[in-house]
């Protein structure tokens, strides 16, 4: 075990960030382009676009703390400085000209450090009844100084993180408004004069170490990409309400504060997922060849004997693809929401394959369970209702219809649905044309208009006669033409003004002038239109 003077001598030479790297950062933020450098001792600064906050994590080199950093690689736009790098000189003169950039767009700027508390502090409670140790809840201690306090970012933060649930317990949540807002043996990056006069507001965040084992300092992972996860949220609506209230940006949603650009790490997993579920075709392979036979055999055995299935034989072994599968670096993703959507993804490949290996065998249902579930209850009821209301298979069924018989009955029910439901408001003529696939309608007109058609050789619509055109209207009182299209509301809205019974859109071919009896007769046998002008 290496001292913490044996450690500082091992760190590389302090390289520090120069003033024209610095520099060239403001620049691009104030263009709104992204930021995404490596800067000296390993630290990473990825900043999306032009945003009012910046997540800043910084290590001390004299302690491990694993995972904590992931915490601030969610967010659009952090600051990542592990190990040496939090020594490194021009740290404070990168964060105060980021700062600076972003408050003279947008008003204010937030500035929220991350780090995690001490592990001897994580609680550790055991059962009243059994004395069994209880896992520890989620713990967080929100620090800030008055009067630079965002009093309703805080308040927003505090009742998220307080959502947060671990081990079916909640979290738990202290503001200090009067407390240190950086971690132990660390200066602050912006002094409170500084901050005051770019307008910045510093926050702290200190998390409770319940993803990573005290004694040895691994890592819990699934608590932790839990726990990242719903922090993520808690942290995107906070800034989403600094925006609001310190900002002169108004984001539509909280959404809206995620990133837009995607890494090259993510289209790399993605390509690879999709490389592996190519390698095999899922539902052919576990559908049987034999599917036919196996009914006949089964019907002829008097429903007794379960049928024997043959399936197509399997071309990739499944233990070469569940390694190409397994080699995927999921936990690689910053993002996480990505990072469980991919990791989900991997999963359900993995038990595929399994399933692959497992047909033919009585393992197969329980691997076909894991991947679609169990039949839900409301399902298997309405199945078993189904079964109840369909008659035996021993009763005569002579009065089947044949399907010409079905589509006599279906068009006479049509054409009762038509008679009885469907009538203009007022007597009137009804005039149906076309102007395009899309703007067929009818409409019905007063019987005291003039109607005209205007034959144009660039309309679509056939008439009877075989020619082109489209039909306009002239009303007495109104000498322009009016235009009715079926898929403007304003148009509905002027034909009803102006005394058009009704429309009524339809996407089928029209066939010149008809009358409603007539229309509907050739609704149910296109082709036989009828008469092109007729009164109602």
């Amino acid at each position: 075990m290496r001292s913490p003077h044996q450690e500082r001598r091992a760190e590389p030479d302090c390289e520090p960030i120069s003033s024209s790297l610095t520099h060239g950062i403001a620049t691009r933020l104030l263009g709104n382009h992204p930021v995404r450098e490596t800067l000296p001792g390993g630290a990473k600064l990825n900043i999306d676009r032009l945003l009012p906050f910046l997540c800043v994590y910084r290590r001390d080199p004299k302690r491990q703390d694993a995972g904590t950093g992931l915490f601030v690689t969610s967010e659009a736009s952090y600051l990542n400085a592990p190990g040496a790098a939090t020594r490194r000189k021009g740290m404070r003169h990168l964060v105060r000209h980021i700062s600076e950039a972003a408050s003279s767009r947008m008003g204010a700027f937030l500035i929220l450090e991350v780090w995690s508390g001490d592990d001897r502090h994580v609680p550790q409670a055991v059962d009243e009844l059994t004395g069994e140790p209880l896992l520890p809840g989620p713990g967080f201690r929100i620090l800030t100084r008055l009067p630079r306090a965002p009093q309703g970012t805080v308040a927003t933060l505090e009742f998220e993180l307080q959502r947060i649930k671990i081990h079916r317990q909640a979290a738990r949540v202290d503001i200090n408004l009067r407390s240190r807002n950086h971690p132990p043996r660390m200066t602050q990056l912006i002094s409170a004069t500084e901050a005051e006069r770019i307008n910045c507001y510093v926050p702290g965040l200190e998390i409770c170490p319940i993803y990573r084992n005290p004694q040895t300092g691994e890592t819990y992972e699934d608590v932790l990409r839990t726990l990242r996860r719903r922090v993520a949220r808690a942290l995107k609506k906070a800034f989403f309400t600094f925006a609001l209230n310190h900002t002169s940006v108004r984001p539509q949603h909280y959404y809206v504060l995620g990133r837009k650009s995607l890494p090259k790490q993510v289209w790399t997993v993605d390509s690879q997922l999709a490389n592996v579920s190519s390698q095999f075709k899922f539902l052919l392979l576990i559908t049987p060849v034999n599917a036919g036979r196996s009914w006949h055999a089964f019907a002829e055995s008097g429903y007794a004997e379960e049928p024997r299935f043959q399936y197509r034989p399997l071309e990739t072994d499944p233990l070469l693809l569940k390694r190409r599968l397994l080699a995927i670096r999921t936990d690689r993703i910053e993002d996480p929401t990505l990072a469980h959507l991919f990791r989900q993804t991997q999963d359900e490949l993995d038990r595929q394959i399994t399933m692959l290996g497992d047909i033919g065998t009585p393992r197969f249902l329980p691997g076909s369970l894991q991947v679609y579930g169990a039949v839900e209850p409301p399902l298997l009821e309405l199945a078993r209702d189904v079964l109840r209301r369909l008659p035996d298979s021993g009763e005569d069924t002579s009065g089947i219809v044949s399907a010409q018989a079905f589509a006599r009955r279906a068009t006479q029910e049509i054409r009762h649905y038509r008679r009885h439901f469907w009538r203009p408001r007022r007597p009137g003529r009804v005039v149906a044309w076309r102007h395009s696939w899309r703007d067929g309608c009818l409409a019905v007109l007063p019987t005291s208009w003039s109607c005209r058609l205007d034959w144009h050789p660039t309309a679509v619509r056939q008439n009877s006669r075989g020619k082109s055109g489209c039909a306009s209207f002239r009303p007495p009182s109104a000498p322009a033409t009016l235009p009715v299209r079926a898929s403007s509301r304003t148009a509905t809205r002027e034909a009803d003004r102006r005394g058009i019974a009704g429309l009524v859109r339809s996407s089928s071919k029209w066939h010149g002038i008809t009358t409603l009896k007539a229309f509907c007769k050739w609704m149910i046998a296109p082709g036989k239109s009828g008469p092109a002008h007729t009164e109602l």
